[in-house]
């Protein structure tokens, strides 16, 4: 738990979400306890070499797609290994509650992010008519999943 709170605020830090406030352990330890018990949120920790090196966090929506976020603790980062860990768990994530579409919210600021994705095979795409689920907002890309 203590290292999904810090990778989170490192990337509160590094502008990486739309929320630019760290928060507390407490905060945290309160989130955590209702994500893991949650039929909606599945958090996929990342580890290489038996050592936790990020995480993916999916938001499941009506049972249809899937809003995916991911950190990747900074050594590791711009080497491969976030794309690996990616395709393994959505894969993972297919399988199990067989959803087969997938998006990210990205902030426009944050190139690497969007970068990564695209690079992932994600495309950009228009927010939803009629759907609360993604703000729509000029700070951000909606991208989706081109192909599984």
């Amino acid at each position: 738990m203590g290292f999904i709170f810090k990778l989170y605020n490192d990337g509160v830090k590094n502008s990486f979400f739309n929320n630019n406030k760290t928060i507390t352990f407490k905060q945290h330890e309160k989130w955590y306890k209702f994500a893991i018990k949650s039929p909606i949120i599945f958090i996929h920790i990342c580890k290489k070499n038996n050592i936790p090196i990020g995480y993916i966090k999916y938001d499941l929506i009506k049972k249809q797609y899937a809003i995916i976020s991911i950190i990747i603790n900074k050594k590791y980062r711009k080497k491969g290994v976030a794309s690996i860990l990616m395709k393994r768990s959505l894969k993972i994530i297919y399988r199990k509650y067989k959803i087969k579409k997938f998006y990210a919210g990205v902030l426009k600021k944050n190139l690497p992010s969007r970068s990564f994705f695209i690079k992932n095979e994600f495309i950009k795409v228009k927010h939803p008519k009629k759907n609360n689920t993604f703000k729509k907002s000029n700070d951000f890309f909606l991208l989706s999943l081109a192909n599984l």
